[in-house]
């Protein structure tokens, strides 16, 4: 029998891909399936980013890309940075990965190690606290709580640092709560910061085009320019410009961190696919307007699958100022039966929903919020419709 390694023995698979596995088994068998699981835009990706990508594979961009990424795409990113966000970066800034999951993977690889630990605020990105323990140190959990609107709360976070703390990750907007960071509470979170010189910053800006209700986007970098040698961006183009499977990221940062970075990829995955990239420029510099057509669209669907799941008794949902997730509160759910099956969590009932109802939704304690369940509105209107109307017939029948 093979012997595995500790780290892969602990290690959870991810619960959204496991997910979107059962839902396509189900499709596969002829099953009737509505999917809320997936965190990816249902759009296609836009003509003029795909035509980009066909041009550069006509051209012979199939070669071996540099590690850190093709020239003109790492200056596009930079100027992004500076014309939307007003931050000032080189292009030896900026590390181009396999998707911004990458891009965080690598960093947790160049500064953590054994012993050492990583702030995390929940509800999390399911991948968070399993990269930490990858890299051999200690995910230490910070909470954002529902009645809180799942803003993190500075007092928490400074509470859970200590010597030892060698990174703190944020996102914002907030995969799964959809929470957008208050510039006032970085500002805040600034000041405990500088008591912590040897934390690092990894601030997940993925949605922070995916934005409602005129809210404004802020990161660390922006409102405390004195720890930007300490905080890196992590971004790509997979949600805003619908190129999920693209696998298109970056990470932007102090230059001898992204060149640590940079040492890490060029051992594993070397550079992000060259077409591909070329598809990412076109995304940047392209018409932006395909961003606010999605967004206006997402609004929509936001109010309806909102207020659908705030009609169903036991059922309580805020609506988020960022990304594409619905994260409703079912604990009052909690103790209720569906035939002979008792819900003791959220993981029965999301398993009920796909078995039973051909309903995909993800249990919220992979995101380290045990009773919540997350359900994505990147599907079309009928299907939110259709879909959250089978969770009102799932709760209606308990007992």
């Amino acid at each position: 029998m093979i012997d595995l390694a500790s780290r892969v023995s602990s290690a959870a698979p991810s619960a959204t891909l496991a997910v979107a596995a059962k839902a396509r088994e189900r499709a596969r068998k002829g099953l009737e399936v509505i999917s809320f699981g997936t965190g990816e835009p249902d759009f296609d990706t836009p003509a003029h980013i795909r035509a980009a990508a066909a041009e550069a594979l006509e051209k012979g961009l199939t070669r071996y890309p540099p590690v850190n990424g093709i020239e003109e795409l790492r200056e596009a990113v930079a100027s992004e940075l500076e014309s939307l966000r007003g931050l000032s970066y080189s292009p030896s800034s900026v590390l181009v990965t396999v998707g911004a999951k990458q891009a965080i993977y690598n960093l947790c690889q160049a500064v953590l190690e054994p012993g050492s630990e990583a702030v995390i605020v929940s509800p999390y990105w399911v991948s968070y606290p399993e990269m930490v323990s990858l890299a051999g140190a200690r995910p230490v959990v910070v909470h954002a709580d529902f009645e809180e609107d799942f803003v993190p709360q500075v007092k928490r976070i400074a509470a859970a640092m200590n010597e030892g703390t060698r990174l703190l990750m944020l996102n914002s907007p907030s995969n799964p709560a959809g929470a957008v960071i208050p510039e006032a509470t970085l500002v805040e979170l600034a000041d405990v910061l500088r008591k912590y010189p040897k934390v690092v910053v990894m601030t997940d800006d993925i949605y922070s085009k995916i934005l409602f209700d005129d809210v404004r986007f802020s990161n660390l970098a922006m409102v405390a320019p004195d720890l930007r040698d300490r905080i890196v961006i992590a971004d790509g183009v997979s949600k805003a410009y619908a190129m999920t499977g693209w696998r298109v990221g970056w990470a932007v940062g102090p230059d001898r961190l992204i060149k640590a970075m940079s040492i890490v990829q060029g051992q594993s995955t070397s550079g992000v696919t060259a077409f591909a990239q070329a598809g990412a420029i076109a995304a940047l510099t392209g018409d932006q307007s395909v961003v606010d057509s999605m967004v206006e669209e997402f609004s929509l669907r936001r109010d309806r699958m909102t207020a659908m799941l705030n009609a169903i008794d036991g059922v309580s949902c805020r609506a988020p100022s960022g990304a594409f997730y619905a994260f409703p509160d079912v604990r009052k759910l909690m103790g209720r039966r569906y035939g002979d099956e008792e819900l003791r969590t959220s993981g029965d009932m999301a398993r009920i929903l796909i078995e039973k109802q051909g309903l995909a939704v993800v249990d919220g304690a992979p995101f380290g919020a045990e009773g919540f369940i997350r359900l994505s509105f990147a599907a079309s209107m009928e299907q939110i419709e259709r879909g959250v109307s089978s969770l009102e017939r799932f709760v209606t029948g308990l007992s």
